[in-house]
């Protein structure tokens, strides 16, 4: 059996700006929506490796689910969530009422991992 090194599949994405990636030129483009989003290589990198290897779909599944840092670094989360909300909607095509949704689910979730469940029944 030979193989070819080329691929049958297309791995092509529009991003904002007329921002593309593909295949033969993913480093750079995602590079370049990083930069405009401002996410640094300590978020962009496990950012996209969630969403591309381990089925990361929203910002619960990349914050909780993937990273654990919504309990052990929240100031990350809070400092990150926007960007990183931001290149998920481009990468995955969300609407701007899914990306308000996913935002809103990740504040109940900030909001849990603060406050007590106890204290939050008493307001």
């Amino acid at each position: 059996m030979e193989l070819s090194g080329e691929n049958d599949f297309s791995n092509e994405i529009s991003f904002p700006d007329g921002i593309e990636t593909t295949e033969a030129s993913q480093t750079s483009g995602s590079s370049q929506i990083f930069e405009v989003i401002g996410l640094p290589l300590e978020v962009s990198v496990p950012l996209r490796y969630a969403m591309e290897h381990e089925m990361a779909v929203t910002l619960e599944d990349f914050f909780v689910r993937r990273t654990g840092a919504l309990l052990f670094d929240i100031d990350w989360v809070k400092k990150w969530k926007g960007p990183a909300a931001a290149y998920m909607a481009s990468y995955l095509g969300w609407s701007v009422e899914e990306q308000a949704r996913y935002l809103e689910q990740l504040e109940k979730q900030l909001h849990n991992a603060v406050v007590p469940e106890d204290a939050a029944e008493e307001y």
